[in-house]
């Protein structure tokens, strides 16, 4: 995904109210480190932006971190049609930012 189109996406977010904290390009740069096609990088970079920004923003607003089930994303992922290893490792990766992007939303917080 372009800058460009990174600008694009939050804009559209922000006027619904919903700020994308971490871009679709972040997500597709960690992705390819760990060697995802690029077609399973395109298709699920935007979820995992979604997902990782309110994680973000519930640190940065201090309330509950978000609470995400490994069953619910596997589940999800299988009906995308993912293999059940493939699944496994994807909610794993998913999950896994999810306590660091709350941490750092905090200390940006108390920087402001």
């Amino acid at each position: 995904m372009t800058p460009a189109l990174d600008v694009q996406m939050s804009a559209a977010f922000r006027r619904k109210g919903i700020p994308l904290w971490v871009p679709p390009s972040h997500v597709d740069s960690v992705l390819m480190y760990d060697r995802w096609h690029a077609q399973i990088r395109y298709e699920l970079r935007e979820w995992f932006a979604r997902v990782w920004s309110i994680a973000f923003a519930a640190g940065y607003r201090n309330v509950s971190p978000p609470r995400v089930d490994k069953n619910d994303v596997r589940r999800q992922l299988s009906k995308m049609g993912y293999a059940p290893t493939k699944a496994e490792m994807l909610s794993e990766m998913l999950i896994s930012g999810l306590p660091g992007l709350y941490k750092k939303g905090q200390q940006i917080a108390h920087l402001d």
